[in-house]
């Protein structure tokens, strides 16, 4: 259940994405076949949709031309937002959406009038679009840009594998960094572990560990992030996993969190 849940946001969450791509490609209300092509190579790029079978960035492509047809920009920004609903997320629509523009640039340059229109239909503050922009000049992939920094992403995965063992907990950044020097010293580890479960244990315990569980993984689900910080996340998550007392739970659900960190078991 929890699975069929986080997969469901995920798909919304791609879903918009395409979409948002889309309405970058469309000229006079229209997608010709050549800017098809270009969103859904663009797509199959994207780290963030890389774990998507063709077949549904196909679908998606041609339910999204279909509902810009019928709803309308205006409306279908409405949509997005409701669908991107973190800063995180909508930066990374508008960064894909500003690559496809960037493909079509003509001799006078970038549209900015459309870079504008999508900027403010997606709610992105202006400083923000104007980094995503500068990015992509110097050829920074937009999930590059709008990725939170690593060591939170490492703290999220270390979050969800305390909430599996019925902690609910905020790791710092001093403390994320720390468990990372000592991932390779079993010793050391355990001795941190132990540090970490004496500050909670008291407190903070889950009143509904499932939910909280299901909460964490679906932000899992929808942070950007590059390959290199999810496979030191994940590495991270495993070594503190197993100070604690690797059961069949921790071991569950971090398999669910390498699938949808989309790492092979040797990435690993």
């Amino acid at each position: 259940m929890i699975r069929t849940q986080v997969l469901k946001v995920r798909q919304e969450r791609n879903a918009a994405l395409v979409e948002a791509m889309l309405l970058a490609a469309q000229v006079d209300g229209r997608v010709a076949e050549a800017e098809m092509r270009t969103v859904l190579r663009h797509a199959l790029e994207c780290p963030e949709l890389q774990g998507e079978r063709p077949e549904f960035l196909v679908d998606r492509l041609e339910r999204g031309v279909e509902a810009l047809a019928s709803m309308g920009d205006e409306a279908l920004f409405v949509s997005l937002r409701r669908r991107l609903p973190d800063a995180h997320n909508r930066l990374l629509a508008f960064g894909l959406a500003a690559k496809v523009v960037f493909e079509n640039v003509g001799s006078q340059g970038p549209d900015a009038q459309l870079l504008s229109r999508l900027q403010q239909g997606l709610d992105v503050p202006p400083p923000q679009a104007r980094a995503m922009v500068s990015g992509l000049a110097e050829g920074v992939s937009p999930t590059e840009v709008a990725a939170e920094p690593s060591t939170r992403l490492g703290a999220r995965v270390l979050e969800l594998v305390l909430l599996s063992v019925g902690l609910d907990a905020s790791l710092s950044s001093a403390e994320v960094n720390a468990l990372h020097e000592a991932q390779e010293d079993p010793q050391q580890m355990r001795e941190l572990c132990g540090q970490l479960l004496r500050r909670l244990a008291f407190g903070s315990q889950v009143e509904a560990p499932l939910a909280a569980v299901r909460r964490q993984l679906e932000e899992l689900a929808l942070v950007p992030s590059t390959v290199t910080p999810r496979r030191e996340a994940l590495r991270l998550a495993v070594r503190f996993s197993e100070a604690l007392g690797h059961g069949w739970s921790q071991e569950l659900l971090l398999g669910f969190v390498q699938e949808l960190f989309g790492l092979t078991d040797e990435a690993v």
